[in-house]
């Protein structure tokens, strides 16, 4: 035989041929396995049934927004622990009006103190309750039950304190902060009249215990400051809009300063209740070196320089915000003394918005006195004066204090008048100011 039919024999040999019938009933054995696992995971889970994972970053939630809280869901998705939470805060209510009955029934004896103590404590927990149904100042039908109660504890607790402790200072400090929250949860710009009326006779209680020095200590409170400073940064940040810079021609360095406009309608505080809290922080600021630096470590020089953009077209709103002005400038005038806080003078733009101020409020004696007073701190320094420096219209403001054709109060007539006083003190600050900015002759705008 041929040696190569030799090797195509061996060939044929080593790799049989695999019948089709062979091959399908393999096919249907693992078929019929495969079908039977499947089966069997099936009838498992439904004995087990498990819920599938189910990440919290899906690109799209059932709810967006604000929608997570439970007011803007359907009363059909409510789950038992919401409504718990909501017998919670009515639970929670009773037993503040209790205690308030209990603390009114000791008012004559030494444990009033302890009492209205407790009686914050509960405010507190009350307040951490509710923000559980609190979303952005928003609520619907579902929220009804909640936005009544915190109504109806702030109505509670302000009467009490403006009828039974107005001329108690700890127990007005003890529970003013937890007020000033809950007005600022009910009100949205357009809170009650009687809401409006309370907090400001809240704020006139405050300021007349302020005068007293007696009651410094009280004051001097991290919980009152911040409810405070709380408050004058949610209206600059709900009340105001910041205008577009239309100045295309103005260098770079004259555009730090864009107006912001005080919208009324807008307010999350009454504008005489800031006035007077505002008042009671430069009262204190004067007297206690504990309250400055309170102030300064909360961020009271960058939330103050806020307020020095609030303008108005309303004649009689732009008054309000001069006197809210004084106050603050008060503040800012204690807390200038300090040659530690100047970086945040600076950081917070300060010597440039006084400046900016002047136009627009110039009529106001006593806000000019208190701007030029600390100008006449910061410019002592090399950083605030290059600050003012790098722009050409703070020289010609600083020029018009001191300008009888620009500056309609200035008078060179009956020197008797009491008002002349903001005019001597005027004169004498302008100048010192205006002496330490051309030091070296480094101002190019004289």
């Amino acid at each position: 035989m041929p040696a190569c039919c030799l090797a195509q024999d061996s060939a044929n040999a080593s790799s049989p041929t695999v019948h089709p019938s062979i091959f399908r009933e393999k096919f249907s054995i693992l078929l019929r396995t495969y079908l039977l696992l499947l089966h069997k995971q099936a009838r498992a889970s439904l004995k087990n049934p498990s819920r599938p994972f189910t990440p919290q970053s899906s690109a799209r939630p059932l709810f967006h927004g604000d929608d997570y809280r439970p007011g803007s869901r359907p009363s059909s998705s409510y789950t038992v622990a919401e409504q718990k939470e909501v017998d919670e805060l009515e639970q929670s209510y009773s037993e503040i009006k209790r205690c308030v009955n209990e603390t009114i029934a000791q008012i004559a004896s030494t444990d009033v103190a302890a009492g209205v103590e407790r009686l914050r404590e509960l405010v507190d927990s009350f307040a951490g309750l509710s923000s559980f149904f609190q979303g952005g100042g928003k609520y619907t039908l579902e929220d009804t039950a909640a936005s009544k109660l915190r109504l109806k504890l702030f109505d509670l607790l302000s009467n009490v304190l403006l009828e039974k402790w107005s001329s108690r200072a700890a127990c007005v400090l003890e529970l003013a902060p937890a007020l000033l929250n809950f007005y600022c949860a009910i009100s949205t710009g357009n809170g009650s009249d009687k809401a409006n009326s309370l907090v400001v006779k809240l704020g006139k209680t405050l300021f007349v215990l302020s005068k007293n020095s007696s009651n410094d200590e009280c004051f001097c409170h991290v919980r009152y400051i911040e409810a405070v400073l709380r408050a004058i940064a949610e209206t600059s940040i709900q009340a105001s809009v910041r205008l577009e810079d239309g100045g295309k021609g103005l260098k770079d360095d004259e555009k730090s300063v864009i107006a912001l406009v005080h919208s009324p309608d807008r307010e999350v505080f009454p504008m005489k209740m800031l006035i007077y809290a505002a008042g009671t922080l430069k009262n204190i600021s004067n007297a206690e070196d504990k309250m400055t630096r309170l102030l300064a470590t909360n961020r009271a020089i960058a939330i103050l320089s806020e307020t020095m953009l609030w303008r108005a077209d309303n004649a009689g709103k732009n008054k309000e915000i001069a006197q809210f002005l004084i106050q603050t400038t008060g503040i800012l005038r204690n807390l200038s003394i300090a040659k530690t806080y100047h970086k945040q003078f600076l950081e917070a733009r300060i010597p440039l918005r006084l400046c900016s101020m002047i136009p627009a409020f110039l009529p106001h004696q006593e806000l000019m006195v208190n701007i030029s007073r600390i100008l006449s701190k910061l410019t002592l320094h090399e950083l605030p004066r290059a600050q003012i420096n790098t722009c050409s219209t703070n020289m010609q403001h600083l020029m018009a204090l001191v300008d009888h054709r620009q500056n309609p109060w200035l008078s060179l007539g009956d020197q008797q008048n009491s008002e002349m006083r903001f005019q001597d003190l005027l004169f004498i600050r302008v100048f010192f100011v205006l002496g330490n900015l051309t030091i070296f002759g480094r101002t190019r705008y004289i």
